[in-house]
């Protein structure tokens, strides 16, 4: 895992960041300020996702994660962005299985740690810190606490 700041991951001054990537692959990522979990991604490039988050690229426009960053600068820029590989998500995964399939998720346990893609590392991750933007496979997101919210 990989742990900077969102300014950091902004201005590119990641470690192990060059301009060919990250030398290796962290295609998870995480925003948080402390224990509040914003957002959980996916992306091949999550130091520029995070770019068009901010509505920085031609790819698209601002998006709701961008719009609180910007609502919140500076204090922001210190909160945490953590990059992950999916080998770094197989306790999440494994809560998380327990959790869907109650009744039959021994029968699978020595296999599913091979074969765990990201879009079920990412669910996994999600249903463990249940992040305040994230819809898609989060029933029960953490409401975004009162002093984050902007208008």
């Amino acid at each position: 895992m990989i742990v900077t700041t969102v300014k950091a991951a902004l201005d590119f001054q990641v470690e192990g960041y060059s301009t060919n990537g990250l030398h290796e692959r962290y295609p998870l990522y995480l925003l948080r300020d402390g224990d509040v979990v914003f957002y959980i991604g996916q992306s091949g490039s999550p130091l520029n996702r995070l770019q068009e988050h901010m509505g920085e690229t031609s790819r698209g426009g601002l998006s709701t994660l961008g719009m609180l960053i910007k609502a919140h600068v500076p204090a922001s820029y210190e909160w945490t962005y953590e990059l992950r590989k999916q080998v770094e998500c197989i306790e999440y995964a494994e809560e998380y299985y327990r959790w869907l399939f109650p009744d039959t998720f021994s029968l699978f346990i020595d296999t599913f740690c091979e074969t765990l893609d990201l879009d079920e590392a990412e669910l996994a991750l999600i249903h463990h810190f249940k992040p305040c933007l994230n819809a898609r496979g989060n029933p029960n997101r953490t409401p975004l606490p009162e002093r984050y919210i902007f208008h």
